[in-house]
């Protein structure tokens, strides 16, 4: 199967473009996240699942091909780190919730999202 075109390449920017403290990085989700400003419908959600991330800058971009998601759902693919997966099990031992709402809320956790 082909996940996407030119797969490998694209998942070797990513890593290259993530920052050394690195816990999750999104493939894929929905909800809030664009990457360049949320609009204001969108931050109404966030507020009423539980708020979002700041943004580093003007913008959520981090690098050419990374961001930083203001509130995610619904993710079907991501990166952990070691270290992400230790804070998820220590943050979330057992999930009984929507576990993307649930993780992705954490906010000691770097959160990252592919564009």
């Amino acid at each position: 199967a082909i996940i996407c075109t030119h797969f490998n390449q694209r998942l070797a920017s990513i890593l290259s473009e993530l920052p050394p403290d690195w816990d999750v990085c999104l493939l894929g989700a929905m909800g809030c996240i664009d990457a360049k400003k949320e609009n204001p419908l969108m931050k109404l959600f966030g507020f009423g699942v539980g708020g979002g991330r700041a943004s580093l800058g003007r913008t959520r971009e981090v690098s050419q091909n990374l961001f930083v998601p203001y509130r995610p759902a619904g993710t079907y693919g991501y990166l952990v780190s070691a270290k992400g997966a230790w804070k998820l099990l220590q943050q979330l031992p057992r999930a009984c919730y929507h576990v993307d709402l649930a993780a992705w809320s954490l906010p000691e956790l770097r959160l990252y999202a592919a564009k």
